[in-house]
């Protein structure tokens, strides 16, 4: 009987969230922005690169290039060619050419080697090796740094070049 009594005393508590009344009605909220790809999406892209180079071989000195190239997503690893070319302060040249490898980490940052051929204007062919970071930073523009190092064929010392610049994927 105590039981019962206490239930009945407890009821009006309980019974006042039902006779409330209907829930407001919510405003819409807006739509999450779209992320227009990721890194990892590929395609062709073209852009312009800046930054140091010297070593033995050349003197030091500021560089640019205009950089090409295409990138393919295959299963977790982006392989892709590109061609470079750049010129510096001191009126010397080159042209370039190879193949990049690389990995995505995350949606918005990826690492990658480069490998390839080049042409000097002033002295003769070389090796490219090298390796650099890009970071998405929305509307398919990328923000680039490598850093590259040139092995001439024709036996004279390495040069370093240290590059970065902004990159647009088409």
């Amino acid at each position: 009987m105590r039981v019962l009594a206490l239930a009945f005393a407890f009821l009006p508590f309980c019974a006042g969230a039902a006779l409330a009344g209907p829930m407001p009605v919510l405003p819409d909220l807006p739509p999450l922005p779209e992320i227009s790809g990721t890194i990892d999406s590929g395609g062709f892209y073209a852009g312009v690169l800046a930054g140091w180079g010297g070593g033995a071989a050349v003197e030091d000195g500021l560089e640019a290039g205009i950089v090409v190239g295409a990138t393919m997503p295959a299963a977790d690893l982006l392989i892709g060619a590109e061609a470079l070319l750049s010129g510096n302060l001191h009126g010397g040249g080159a042209i370039e050419a190879g193949l990049r490898l690389g990995f995505p980490v995350g949606d918005s940052f990826a690492l990658f080697s480069t490998a390839g051929l080049g042409y000097d204007f002033d002295r003769d062919a070389f090796a490219v090796l090298g390796f650099g970071a890009e970071a998405d930073l929305g509307d398919d523009w990328l923000l680039r740094a490598d850093y590259r190092a040139n092995l001439d064929l024709s036996g004279e010392a390495i040069s370093h070049r240290i590059l970065s610049g902004l990159v647009k994927r088409f």
